[in-house]
């Protein structure tokens, strides 16, 4: 039986995976963020995993390769990074939900601006980030904001979900926001 160990590409968490029928193909399913995920398993060539999704399009890649039986992990994602820039200070994004506002003591925003805006709240308003098909994809809604979020001149309303592209300007309360892509 031979046992590999992957990364998980979306989530990060860590698998061993067992070939008892020494297969050369192997599909399972992460516990963590139910990804389905595509195993490689060769005799000469690091394993890979990929994710596999409704239509055959990889989600990224981790590989694996080994040395004296050591496994090593490496990420092979290709995506961009994003972030927010105001004022000229960079405020990178982090894969997952990020909560954007204004920093004070009492703020409780993972990602908090510096700025004496007080008509920024302090959880303003929420970006989720998504890695699909090797693409960061940045989603903007409102959180716990008293005061108005604009993107690209809109203003968001309750509810309302905005896909951000590179460039893409936010204003939040009397804050310019510029969303980019490197």
């Amino acid at each position: 039986m031979e046992v590999k160990r992957i990364q998980c590409p979306n989530c990060g968490v860590v698998l061993d995976v067992r070939n008892s029928k020494m297969e050369d193909e192997k599909l399972i399913t992460c516990p963590q963020c139910k990804a389905v995920l595509k195993v490689r398993f060769r005799h000469e060539a690091p394993l890979e995993a990929k994710t596999v999704l409704a239509g055959g399009l990889n989600n990224g890649e981790t590989q694996l390769g080994g040395m004296n039986g050591a496994t090593q992990l490496a990420s092979a994602s290709n995506a961009k990074s994003c972030y927010l820039c105001v004022a000229g200070q960079n405020y990178p994004l982090a894969i997952g939900l990020n909560t954007v506002g204004r920093k004070a003591p009492s703020s409780q925003a993972s990602l908090q601006i510096e700025t004496d805006d007080r008509y920024m709240s302090r959880r303003h308003s929420k970006i989720e980030v998504r890695e699909l098909a090797e693409i960061r994809q940045a989603i903007i809604s409102n959180d716990q904001n008293k005061n108005a979020t604009y993107v690209d001149g809109q203003e968001l309303q309750p509810g309302d979900a905005v896909i951000l592209r590179d460039g893409s300007e936010i204003i939040m309360g009397k804050t310019h926001v510029i969303y980019k892509e490197q």
